[in-house]
């Protein structure tokens, strides 16, 4: 069993919880302009910068439930203004997840578009003019033997 910390060490663990939670928020807002109005990737330190916040902000919610009784006793913890935080963060996450979802659907519309396009072209033979193919299109009986 994990001893429960002293009120200074909870302060310190809510403290950095608190930050990290705003940290998170910031870049999910970032993270939903840049999907708003950038058709590139998302840049990769921000996608490595929210993956480490978001190792951070599992470990301190472990924290930070496990000495809530310390904190509301030391009247630290405003368990509404908590609640409010957590909501705004998973609110911005999950417009960012739809973002992507509907990105993610959009290229995968613009693919198939282009890969429909270059199926009714004879692209080999750069020639834009459509290949109609029979089934009576076959190799001769004997164009495989040495």
């Amino acid at each position: 069993m994990t001893a429960v910390p002293d009120h200074a060490s909870a302060r310190t663990i809510h403290a950095s919880y608190l930050r990290v939670l705003d940290q998170l928020t910031v870049l999910a807002r970032i993270e939903a302009t840049l999907l708003d109005h950038d058709r590139q990737p998302l840049p990769p330190a921000l996608v490595q910068r929210k993956e480490a916040l978001v190792q951070d902000y599992a470990l301190l919610s472990a924290a930070v439930k496990r000495i809530a009784p310390v904190l509301l006793a030391a009247g630290v913890l405003d368990p509404e203004d908590l609640e409010a935080r957590i909501r705004r963060l998973v609110g911005v996450m999950k417009d960012n997840q739809r973002r992507l979802d509907a990105r993610t659907l959009r290229t995968g519309l613009r693919v198939e578009a282009v890969m429909r396009a270059l199926a009714r072209r004879d692209v080999c033979n750069d020639n834009p003019t459509p290949v109609k193919v029979t089934t009576t299109d076959t190799l001769p009986h004997n164009s495989l033997r040495p």
